[in-house]
């Protein structure tokens, strides 16, 4: 599918560039070349969904819509100049018009390319880094490298690291996340399988902890099969892994349990002593970092009647940026406030989950889910303190909207990865469960308008392209300023703007 995407790529830009000559062709031959592009450009923007919905990482799939998006508007602007220039062969600034927008559609086209091929490549990083460290540890487990200060301590340590990287993989949004919990998963294997030479109480107790730390070992080889399987998003995938990941957590739990027989470990749990308390003071630690957010926020100034003159002088259209800015900070104070109830929901969540498990033996040794709300809880509050500032930056000028675009997608991952957390072994029905799934759809509400705020300068410039089409400070514009998310739907609406460009009157 990737291979076809560039073809297709390529052949729009072989297309692309015949309209640069339209001041030479017949109406008729315009027609036919200008119905070709639109083709083309069809069946690009249907491959390229195809591949972003393929593409297992959020961030990328996002690059490679925006890419898509940008090349259709860029081609779009080409037909239109075409035809001007087509019309006025004569007509100086018609020419360079269309000269620019030749330049500006193949310098899309090619990012298109770039974009694609470096997400391939990203996600082959990913998988590859779950395949090379299974390997590795299917290679340690037959060799026989043993630390000479070999300690049963070092093993109970690789075997709560070992739960880290279950809570990292489970939970990973992004290729970099499971690229660190291979990378933290073999580091825990290693540290294991080093440290069962350390002296034992009797042979039968070493034995059984070469055989436990083996099973352990065996199993996380599982688990990074499992998420090498295939779409992580999908409902068997995502069964799958966590069935993989409770049966490594049960075996690394036999693994301590042969560690206890060890004088020195003997009351030592897989399950830190303060692990609970980590993650109760990690959620309050981020309502207090959200608190700061809202503080930062309430320094913001907007600068009353600024205007983006640049495109006023281009085209007449008047882009009030301090209208604009105050709705960037209202809907930035929307997603902190509701970001603030969420964290509150999740620690009242927490909370009752842990009266409600407190004797349930198989909850506590099971540290995956506080882990992964750890995790969650400084990802969700530092993406709230991130969006402030992108949005503070925004309106001073230093940041694109872009950036508040791309935080409020990673605030949205994690607070549902704060949602999955909070939810395990507890009453799904309970009050503080209701509060906790009304407060993530706040955040979620709010983030929305947070990115259609955002937004608003490019639709108020993509309106403008039937004022001057192809001029080049529009097309700068755009493309500094244009928006990865809901990029499905802007898709289908440039695909609509070509088949209306197809359908026009060239000879008239």
């Amino acid at each position: 599918m990737v291979n076809q995407l560039i073809a297709a790529a390529n052949q729009l830009s072989t297309s692309s560039g015949q309209l640069g000559n339209a001041k030479t062709l017949s109406p008729d031959q315009l027609a036919n070349l200008v119905n070709q592009v639109a083709t083309l450009t069809e069946n690009l923007a249907n491959t390229t969904v195809e591949v972003a919905a393929k593409t297992k990482d959020t961030k990328a799939q996002q690059e490679i819509l925006a890419a898509a998006q940008a090349t259709l508007i860029t081609t779009q602007q080409l037909a239109l100049a075409s035809q001007d220039a087509n019309k006025n062969p004569n007509d100086h600034v018609a020419s360079e018009t269309l000269s620019n927008s030749v330049q500006s559609a193949n310098s899309a086209i090619n990012d298109l390319i770039s974009t694609v091929q470096t997400a391939t490549a990203e996600a082959r990083r990913g998988e590859l880094e779950l395949e090379n460290t299974a390997n590795q540890i299917k290679l340690v487990l037959t060799q026989s490298v043993q630390d000479p200060n070999a300690s049963i301590l070092n093993v109970v340590n690789g075997a709560r690291k070992a739960t880290e990287a279950i809570a990292q993989l489970v939970f990973a949004t992004s290729q970099e996340d499971v690229v660190n919990g291979a990378k933290t998963s073999e580091e825990a294997i290693k540290l294991i399988l080093s440290n069962i030479s350390a002296r034992a109480p009797n042979q039968q107790t070493q034995r059984a902890l070469i055989d436990a730390a083996q099973n352990a070992s065996r199993a996380m080889v599982d688990l990074l099969n499992a998420v090498k399987s295939g779409d992580r998003e999908s409902p068997q995938v995502k069964a799958l892994v966590q069935n993989k990941a409770e049966d490594l957590t049960t075996l690394l739990n036999d693994l301590v349990g042969v560690c206890n027989r060890y004088p020195e470990a003997a009351s030592l749990h897989l399950v830190e002593d303060n692990l609970e308390l980590k993650a109760e003071q990690q959620l309050l630690a981020a309502v207090e970092l959200i608190k700061k957010a809202a503080q930062e926020l309430s320094f913001v100034h907007v600068e009353s009647g600024k205007k983006k003159t640049g495109i006023d002088r281009v085209i007449g259209l008047t882009l009030d940026e301090s209208e604009i800015s105050a709705k960037l900070i209202e809907a930035a104070r929307e997603v902190v406030q509701s970001g603030s109830q969420l964290m509150e929901s999740a620690v009242s969540a927490q909370a009752e989950r842990k009266q409600q498990n407190m004797n349930n033996q198989k909850y506590r040794n099971d540290p995956t889910w506080a882990n992964g709300l750890i995790s969650a809880s400084k990802n969700c509050a530092g993406g709230i303190m991130m969006l402030v500032r992108a949005c503070n930056g925004a309106i001073k000028g230093d940041i694109e909207e872009e950036a508040i675009i791309a935080v409020a997608g990673n605030i949205a991952s994690s607070t549902a990865q704060l949602v999955t957390a909070s939810r395990v072994r507890a009453d799904v029905n309970s009050r503080a469960q209701k509060k906790l799934d009304e407060s993530a759809k706040l955040v979620a509400r709010a983030t929305d308008r947070m990115v259609a705020s955002a937004k608003q300068v490019t639709e108020m410039v993509e309106a403008s392209e039937e004022i001057l089409p192809g001029n080049t400070s529009i097309k700068s514009k755009l493309e500094q300023q244009m928006s990865i998310l809901k990029l499905e739907k802007e898709l289908e609406q440039a695909r609509r703007k070509m088949g209306k460009i197809n359908r026009d009157d060239y000879r008239s």
